[in-house]
């Protein structure tokens, strides 16, 4: 069972890109000196295939809003939404920063 979700998984990585690509880290610094046994979360960005096929027919308007995460993970979630040419709210990225 092991081996085939690792398959799996490798094949997801191919096709749709790895988390690796889109996580941005920074080096974690205690008292001045670099653990690099650690690393820091910055930034995540992330969309979907179907938005971006959406993306070519937007009206020229954006909104961007964001909600503060808590409970086990911290950080702000940020959505910049579009409408379509038939008035549907379309997400069109998604966004996890440090604060």
């Amino acid at each position: 069972y092991r081996e085939v979700w690792k398959a799996e998984q490798k094949v997801i990585s191919r096709v749709f890109g790895d988390w690796e690509d889109l996580l941005e880290i920074i080096d974690y610094v205690s008292n001045n000196v670099v653990d690099a046994r650690f690393c820091k979360f910055r930034r995540v960005f992330w969309t979907f295939k179907s938005a971006y096929d959406a993306f070519n027919y937007p009206k020229p308007i954006m909104q961007i809003d964001g909600t503060f995460l808590c409970g086990k993970y911290y950080g702000t979630l940020l959505i910049a939404t579009t409408q379509d040419d038939n008035a549907h709210i379309l997400p069109i990225v998604f966004v996890v920063v440090e604060g």
